[in-house]
């Protein structure tokens, strides 16, 4: 991996007990490219992004694929991207996990006006795995999509990716890239309104649940048998779902005592509903493949906006961050154990909760990575 000596400097100037102030006489503007308006968009730039621009240091435009198909002349979109650059006089362009449409088009545009460009990656794009489904197949392992995502990659000024262990794998595949990982993803509680009304539910019941997409389907399979015994010896408890993830079919003979919520799309409404389900516990299983040792932590920084003590899967996504201060670890043989632990133990759910609270709010403060974006920035600036 290559870390020229300013990423070293960037990496080095965030600490959790450093207060980050912001020197800028002249504001950034800065052009986001994502595939999609998704979670990764809202946590990675969205609000990072706004709160930088609520401090008068940087504004920014986003356009997703779709905005690109809409607008764009498919036989001169050279054109497109150049009036683009013009009217946005961007001091950065970050593609955000993007791969078509025509960015390599406004790489090269660009490249020309030597304006800055970095790739933000927060999973093993190049790589999806058939285990995720046929439709996450066919959307982001398209193989046209891999190829311009890979041109984007090998070619633009700095690779941004979400976690070491994923920066360490593209650095084999990019060798001659700068690659950066620093403070990903942002703690997000402030969203929620903690004096919102929570779902009801009695005293004695025990509410668990696991939240998550489709692509995590064989996460939530693992674990199936461990909660229907939880369910079986444990008539007051309670599994929901939240999200497009399938339930277990295993699960349904349980009824009533199952339940599925829709997924939100908008970010901050995400988690309002996650808090208001008030469950006990929620579960954070992932299977251990190379494909999910690339992921970030996303997952229980979510649960503790949303106030919900985790079980998380004994793996690196997770084990570099939770201790039993701040939630619970399971080896893939522990997952009842773990769970009829806080089903016995509330004062404990309490004290997880407090702690995880505590962690996500020193480690992964939002000022940490609206800083990190602008440093970065302002360095590639100063490299050009």
């Amino acid at each position: 991996m290559i870390f020229q000596p300013f990423l070293k400097q960037v990496k080095q100037f965030f600490s959790p007990n450093q207060e980050l102030t912001v020197n800028q006489e002249k504001k950034l503007k800065i052009l986001v490219l994502t595939d999609y308006f998704n979670a990764t968009y809202y946590t990675g730039f969205y609000y990072p992004l706004r709160s930088l621009a609520a401090k008068k240091v940087a504004d920014f435009t986003a356009l997703c694929h779709q905005d690109i198909l809409d607008k764009i002349n498919k036989k001169n979109p050279d054109l497109f991207w150049q009036q683009l650059l013009q009217s946005e006089q961007p001091d950065a362009v970050i593609f955000n996990r993007y791969g078509l449409a025509y960015g390599r088009f406004l790489l090269a545009e660009c490249q020309q006006k030597q304006i800055p460009t970095i790739y933000f990656i927060d999973d093993d794009l190049l790589n999806i795995t058939p285990v995720l489904g046929e439709e996450i197949q066919k959307r982001l392992g398209n193989p046209e999509v891999i190829t311009e995502r890979k041109h984007l990659l090998e070619n633009v000024d700095l690779i941004y990716s979400s976690t070491e262990y994923l920066a360490k794998k593209l650095a084999k595949v990019f060798p001659q890239q700068q690659i950066f990982d620093g403070v990903y993803p942002p703690y997000l509680g402030h969203l929620v309104n903690k004096k919102a009304a929570k779902e009801k539910k009695a005293d004695s019941e025990f509410k668990f649940g696991y939240m998550g997409s489709k692509g995590h389907n064989q996460d939530l399979r693992a674990i199936a048998p461990a909660i229907a015994q939880v369910l079986t010896d444990y008539p007051q408890a309670k599994f929901e779902i939240f999200g497009t993830v399938s339930l277990p079919e295993e699960l349904t003979c349980f009824g009533d005592r199952i339940k599925s919520h829709k997924v939100i799309k908008q970010f901050d409404k995400f988690l309002q509903q996650l808090y208001q389900l008030n469950w006990d516990v929620g579960l954070a299983p992932i299977e251990d493949t190379e494909f999910n040792r690339c992921k970030s932590l996303s997952k229980y920084l979510e649960y503790t906006a949303a106030e919900i003590p985790i079980i998380a899967r004994n793996l690196n996504v997770y084990n570099q961050t939770i201790n039993s201060e701040n939630g619970l670890l399971a080896n893939q043989d522990e997952w009842y154990e773990k769970i009829t632990l806080l089903l016995h133990k509330p004062e404990l759910r309490n004290e997880l909760i407090a702690g995880a609270k505590q962690t996500c709010s020193t480690k992964f403060k939002l000022e940490f990575l609206a800083e990190q974006h602008l440093q970065i920035i302002e360095s590639l600036r100063d490299k050009n």
